[in-house]
């Protein structure tokens, strides 16, 4: 039987293989793309809410697929043709619903080596670059802070790596780094 980049990205999801796992010309690395539930965004000072039932649909995890993985937002916040050139280091290949953090993950095909040892690290973060239309929120204060209750977005533009995403919960980074099964 024949193994594909597609088997290899399946097997990662799995749990089958490590994250990452190195397969002809590339790593395949596990990465959380967005969180669920309640999070803090530090800058504007508000709690985003994203509801697992929309951004765990298969739906959305079908538009993940191709998902371009950058090193940090752009400062457009999308992407544009220069960014991405300059910036892509690898793409989703096969998206699904974390089994132990219920959120969506994906396994992405990583095509530089230098970003594959640092995301290899265990020390990054992910953070989704999306842009959700207004009348797709709502918003309501909580404790007196604002809380932003965001629908599925408009568009899904990238991935970025990052330091530290909002995401973040004990320590539990957005790159899975798993050690071989015996």
């Amino acid at each position: 039987m024949t193994c594909t980049e597609l088997d290899v990205a399946r097997a990662v999801a799995g749990g089958i293989l490590p994250s990452p796992t190195t397969w002809m010309n590339a790593q395949y690395i596990a990465c959380r793309i967005s969180g669920v539930g309640c999070a803090w965004r530090e800058g504007p000072q508000e709690y985003s809410v994203r509801d697992r039932n929309d951004w765990c649909s298969a739906i959305f995890l079908r538009r993940c697929l191709g998902l371009p993985l950058v090193w940090q937002h752009p400062p457009t916040g999308t992407l544009t043709s220069k960014y991405f050139g300059d910036n892509c280091c690898g793409y989703c290949l096969w998206s699904y619903v974390h089994s132990e953090r219920d959120e969506p993950w994906g396994v992405f095909r990583v095509l530089d080596a230098n970003a594959a040892m640092i995301l290899a690290s265990g020390e990054c973060d992910t953070s989704p670059g999306v842009v959700i239309e207004p009348e797709n929120c709502s918003a309501t204060e909580i404790d007196g802070k604002k809380c932003l209750c965001e629908g599925l977005p408009k568009l899904l533009d990238h991935l970025a790596i990052c330091s530290k995403g909002v995401w973040t919960r004990d320590g539990d980074v957005g790159v899975l780094v798993t050690e071989e099964s015996e």
